[in-house]
């Protein structure tokens, strides 16, 4: 769109003779839109990485429910979790294991989480909609998932005032 309207003001220009100048001006406007526009790319517009101070915080909370096997498998080791609980846990855990791991994907499949947590497919292919409904989870593909990163503290803020507060008690 941008281009669109610089080029017809470019024909605009070129048809009225309007000069070499007005051309240089025409240019240099366009160039300081691209560069505003840039700017505002670049504020607004954010990745979904996590720096290297969040993943270590967010694994020393995840440590507090469960690990990672080298294989990517979760181990789950708190108990009374919901079954909603412990596929959103597995898919954090999964997710922060991957920067931890090369070898280990962020994404995972129903089959494999069903595996992994002794959870039947169909319920956690249910929990799944749901942590997505929430934003907890990002549908990749069909049945394959992983933990959204921008909800990542909350999921863990929610299950530590949870459980954690309640073993203080």
């Amino acid at each position: 769109m941008i281009f669109a309207h610089f080029y017809s003001q470019c024909t605009l220009f070129l048809r009225c003779d309007f000069g070499v100048g007005n051309i240089y001006i025409l240019l240099t406007k366009f160039i300081l839109m691209v560069n505003r526009l840039e700017e505002l790319r670049k504020k607004f517009i954010v990745e979904e990485k996590l720096d290297e101070k969040r993943i270590t915080e967010y694994v020393e909370r995840s440590l507090k429910f469960g690990k990672v096997s080298i294989d990517g498998g979760v181990i789950i080791e708190r108990e009374g979790l919901s079954t909603k609980e412990q596929v959103g846990l597995a898919l954090v855990m999964r997710f922060l294991a991957s920067y931890l791991e090369k070898r280990i994907s962020a994404e995972v499949n129903v089959k494999e989480l069903s595996q992994n947590l002794g959870i039947q497919e169909d319920q956690v292919a249910a929990r799944l909609a749901d942590l997505k409904d929430e934003k907890i989870a990002i549908r990749v593909d069909k049945g394959v998932y992983r933990a959204n990163p921008t909800q990542i503290g909350k999921f863990l803020d929610y299950l530590e005032n949870k459980y954690l507060k309640e073993s203080k008690k």
